[in-house]
């Protein structure tokens, strides 16, 4: 992981992710972003000059699904094209507040 300054732990059905600050392109609240009520795990739009963006559901397994219980969508530096995920959670943590540590994964 990047070395970086600041910190995103968000919260997913239940678990916890930590992301680098510089991760999320922009935060967004619920209020601030067209809904979608169709049922799909596309939850909400950001529309930013002319071009949405979805903001998509996920459990935690990271698998879409559909919700209406969200409060705020993260939008993820993507390219060509940003994305969001919804959160039931965010709260931005200082480098003093995590400890990150290269792993190995299993495999």
């Amino acid at each position: 992981m990047a070395d970086t300054q600041q910190y995103m732990r968000i919260t997913l059905a239940g678990t916890d992710y930590l992301l680098a600050g510089g991760a999320g392109d922009h935060i967004e609240s619920r209020d601030m972003l067209e809904a979608n009520d169709d049922g799909s795990a596309i939850c909400a739009w950001h529309t930013v000059s002319g071009r949405r963006a979805p903001a998509y559901a996920l459990d935690a397994d990271l698998a879409p699904g559909y919700r209406r219980d969200w409060q705020r969508a993260i939008f993820l530096d993507a390219r060509p094209h940003p994305v969001g995920i919804v959160v039931d959670h965010l709260e931005m943590l200082g480098r003093g507040d995590v400890q990150v540590e290269p792993f190995t994964p299993l495999g």
